[in-house]
């Protein structure tokens, strides 16, 4: 997404609270999506020191909540922020692959479903020396 008038096609929202630490890795890993066409917003949950992201986008953006109600309540603020046609969730310690994005917009539009469409991806469990311990995969339906 080079015009940051334009719409995103895709929103990903990363509510955080207090762990600075971590949410530049999660902030980082969805700017780093193959897809261009994203927005990231992140969710500052009331930090006790207010968040600041390490690098400077114009597809990223963040929302402060004053008072902490949670990360559900954070998410549902970064659903009210988004401007993508597609929407997403990530946690603070979480990072995706480049591709998740773009793995999951190709298999909507493969869907024969009637809208609103949902995609459900795995999730890889990785050590603090990034090997996977496990492998997680979503509950398929029908």
């Amino acid at each position: 997404m080079t015009d940051p008038q334009a719409r995103p096609l895709v929103t990903i929202v990363i509510p955080t609270h207090d762990r600075p630490h971590l949410v530049d890795r999660a902030v980082l890993s969805a700017l780093a999506q193959d897809e261009p066409a994203v927005e990231v917003i992140v969710v500052d949950d009331a930090s006790t020191t207010p968040y600041r992201p390490s690098v400077s986008d114009q597809r990223l953006r963040t929302v402060r909540i004053d008072e902490s109600d949670g990360a559900n309540a954070a998410r549902n603020v970064g659903l009210a922020h988004a401007r993508g046609e597609w929407i997403t969730f990530l946690d603070d310690d979480d990072e995706l692959y480049p591709h998740m994005v773009r793995a999951s917009l190709d298999t909507a539009s493969r869907s024969d479903l009637p809208p609103p469409v949902s995609i459900l991806t795995a999730m890889e469990v990785v050590d603090e020396g990034g090997a996977v311990t496990e492998v997680r995969l979503p509950v398929t339906m029908p």
